[in-house]
């Protein structure tokens, strides 16, 4: 299955995960994780603190093995990654497309 689209967002405090849900299909739990490319971005900066201090190495879209929600994810230092929070990220727009395996 392939998805792309767009997401708006605007600025919050909220500590919970930026993510779209309900996609039609659910990743094959026999797979790793999926993770997708991030296409243009308009006037949206994420931090990889909550006081937004720090620009991340790069972020992605990431769906799960098992799950059927797009949640969009900061890489840290070239080892880890970790989803983003909405209150990390400043009003924005982004283009994405992955493709996962049901």
């Amino acid at each position: 299955v392939t998805v792309w689209g767009k997401c708006t967002v605007t600025s919050s405090t909220s500590a919970d995960s930026l993510a779209i849900s309900g996609l039609p299909y659910v990743c094959n739990s026999n797979t790793d994780s999926v993770a997708g490319t991030i296409g243009r971005t308009s006037n949206m900066v994420v931090y990889t603190s909550s006081n937004k201090a720090a620009n991340p190495d790069y972020y992605f879209p990431v769906v799960s093995a098992g799950g059927s929600s797009v949640y969009f994810c900061v890489f840290f230092g070239g080892r880890s990654y970790g989803n983003i929070s909405f209150s990390v990220v400043d009003s924005g727009n982004v283009n994405f497309s992955l493709t996962y395996f049901i």
